[in-house]
């Protein structure tokens, strides 16, 4: 499984040390103050902490905010609570805190994907339900601490309890929760129990409803995020970037006790229909981000090669890799990848393990600048590098 690059983090390893640390720092605070969970007294405390990190990142004399005015810049321009020096222009203009206080996609990212969090108490609800997936498949015992979560500790959760089903279990229902991330409530009663288990589909929440419906992104089906405006309706857009790009942001109105669903921009997709927040379940940020999206680029691949008439396994032998692939007496090893930051990409390729031989990294055809840099990092494990094009094309010519 492959993590996508953040829209957010593109830029992240650019930052220096005392802006990391204060990065930290108002990430903390802004998840505490962003939800409803803990004691007044222990969010206090957080905040507390959260600032002196802050300060002790900016030093003596650096123009640091005081408290108040720390906690009010946590839903300003995030470049203005960074230390001195240049701050990556992918970071510029982002906010933690929307005007209501509530968690922005950015702060979410930026926990999910980057920075320990494991001193706030009053965590996001999607790291409080990734902690408790984690428990339930018996990787971590109760209460201990999470440095990071990566994409690979919800991998080896959910392939953990899905291999233990069978082959056959795990690629249904890794497949179900890559096309399926919003279900009915009477449809998720009726999953395959291992995924009823693990409690993968839960409430949607405030943010990604408006008045109590919701409505999902045309290209990744999952619940967008509303955003109450002026004029008593809202609007929703899709979480990732890309699909924002292309066309995925629309209004709503709800006019007795209806809602209609309108395009924002220029671009026409096809018009969600809006649905019944209480009526369904979702899985959560986390797996949306790390399961989801990934996988759409693997499937969709899936099913292109078998219309050339290949011979496709999906994530197979355990997952070792994500396709393999069989046409005219060759066979490729494929890995996906969909990451936008290349760097980190970099980084996971030089640390996977070498056991599995002659793989091909298959990247979209939008990062085939990149393939030059990869090839530099896999060649010596014996890897290539292809573009979607360049796959389609050897597998037709087979």
């Amino acid at each position: 499984m492959t993590l996508p690059g953040s829209d957010v983090l593109v830029s992240a390893h650019e930052l220096s040390a005392p802006q990391r640390l204060a990065l930290e720092a108002c990430v903390i605070a802004a998840s505490n103050l962003s939800t409803a969970e803990g004691e007044a007294r222990a969010k206090l405390d957080v905040l507390l902490e959260s600032h002196g990190r802050y300060l002790r990142a900016h030093g003596p004399g650096a123009g640091a905010l005081r408290f108040g005015a720390f906690r009010r810049g946590l839903s300003g321009p995030l470049e203005e609570l960074l230390p001195g020096g240049r701050v990556p222009k992918d970071l510029q203009g982002l906010t933690l805190l929307d005007a209501e206080g509530r968690a922005s996609a950015a702060l979410l990212q930026l926990a999910f994907e980057e920075l320990p969090l494991r001193s706030a108490s009053g965590l996001d609800v999607d790291v409080q339900h990734l902690r408790s997936v984690m428990r339930a498949v018996s990787k971590y015992r109760p209460g201990t601490p999470l440095a990071r979560l990566s994409p690979e500790i919800v991998q080896h959760s959910l392939v953990m309890a899905l291999m233990a089903a069978g082959q056959e279990q795990y690629v249904a229902g890794r497949e179900r929760l890559i096309l399926a991330p919003v279900q009915k409530r009477r449809a998720v009663a009726r999953l395959p129990q291992v995924l009823r288990q693990l409690c993968v589909y839960t409430e949607i929440p405030a943010d990604r409803s408006f008045l109590g419906w919701c409505a999902r992104c045309p290209f990744c089906q999952w619940t967008m995020h509303a955003f109450p405006d002026r004029d008593g309706g809202a609007t929703f857009r899709c979480a990732w970037q890309e699909h924002r790009d292309r066309g995925a942001e629309f209004g709503m109105l709800i006019t007795n006790a209806r809602p209609h669903l309108t395009f924002s921009g220029e671009l026409r997709v096809n018009l969600p229909q809006p649905l019944l927040a209480e009526e369904h379940l979702a899985l959560s940020y986390g797996l949306w981000l790390w399961i989801t999206l990934p996988g759409l680029f693997e499937v969709a691949l899936r099913d292109k090669l078998l219309g050339l008439g290949a011979d496709v396994e999906l994530w197979p032998f355990g997952d070792a890799y994500d396709l393999h692939v069989s046409k005219g007496g060759q066979t490729w090893r494929l890995d996906a990848k969909v990451w936008k930051d290349t760097h980190g990409l970099a980084e996971s390729l030089r640390a996977k393990e070498t056991s599995v031989p002659r793989m091909f990294i298959v990247i979209p055809d939008h990062l085939k600048s990149y393939v030059g840099l990869l090839e530099g990092i896999v060649g010596p494990l014996g890897w290539h590098v292809l573009t979607e094009g360049q796959l389609l094309a050897q597998v037709a010519a087979a």
